[in-house]
Formats: C-alpha cells, sequence, structure tokens
C-alpha cells in the first residue's frame, strides 16, 4: 500500500526550533546554496521551496507577485514571520545598505559621487576601477536599476 505524503505544513514544523533566545525560529532542514532554508514542495516532480517563504504564507497567506520575503533579523535561517515583511528587491537592496550588510561593495554616501562623476563624462570602466565593481553595476546605477533611492 503507497504512503500518504506528508502535508507540507506538517514538515515545516517539524523542522523549526523556536528555542533561540534571540526571537528567531531556526530552520533545521536543509539549507540552499545561498543560506536559505530549503524545503521539498511535495509535488511531483518536486521542487525546493525557501522555508522562510512557505512560513510567510502559512501564516499571512499568498506573497503578491514581485513581492520578496524579507528578513529585519538578517538570519537567511530564521523562519519567524514576525522577522519578515514584504517588499521589493530594492526595498530589500535599501534594507541591506542601510544595516551595512550584503554583498555591497557601495555605500549609500558612494551613489552621489558616482553619479556625479558620468555626469562629468568618467567612463562607467574608470568609476568601477575607483569604487572596486564592475562597470555594470555603474551602468545600473546610471539608468536607475540600482541604488535608486539615493537622492
Amino acid at each position: 500500500m503507497p504512503r500518504r505524503p506528508v502535508p507540507l505544513e506538517t514538515r515545516f514544523w517539524n523542522m523549526v526550533d523556536k528555542s533561540n533566545g534571540d526571537g528567531c525560529w531556526e530552520w533545521l532542514g536543509a539549507i540552499h546554496k545561498v543560506g536559505y532554508g530549503a524545503i521539498g514542495s511535495g509535488t511531483r516532480p518536486s521542487r525546493a521551496l525557501y522555508a522562510h517563504r512557505v512560513s510567510w504564507e502559512l501564516h499571512n497567506g499568498a506573497i503578491p507577485e514581485g513581492q520578496l520575503v524579507c528578513h529585519t533579523c538578517d538570519n537567511r535561517k530564521c523562519v519567524n514571520p514576525d522577522h519578515m515583511f514584504l517588499g521589493t528587491h530594492k526595498d530589500n537592496q535599501r534594507d541591506m545598505a542601510i544595516k551595512g550588510r550584503g554583498v555591497n561593495i557601495l555605500n549609500p554616501p558612494d551613489i552621489p559621487r558616482i553619479r556625479k562623476m558620468l555626469d562629468d563624462g568618467f567612463s562607467t570602466t574608470v568609476i568601477g576601477r575607483k569604487f572596486g565593481v564592475t562597470p555594470g553595476t555603474i551602468s545600473s546605477i546610471s539608468r536607475g536599476v540600482s541604488w535608486a533611492w539615493i537622492k
């Protein structure tokens, strides 16, 4: 007789440790290569879901299209919905910059200086070398794709 599949919610809660003193609910299951908790969707073929997104949906419902589930605690293994907020990619980048975390080499005060150099005719390559980033990063800033929230 075939086994009945274990519901996603049950599998989720079996992998959550709420005993951390800082309020984070630590994910005990698989970890995706980028550091977020991962859980199988339970569908065939199965696909990996981020555990923090599953937690958000269990507690708050569907995640609107184009929205990320961002962490206020900056703990990628945390699945406590009280430590999360919905936001766009730009919102998440802004949160990272304000907190001084992430892979950003640039800081908010650099952006007006970069824009000034662009206005003065410096190439993206020259500016990129000065700030230790790629010309593509400088191009994204010039087009308003990155760091658009900095005036």
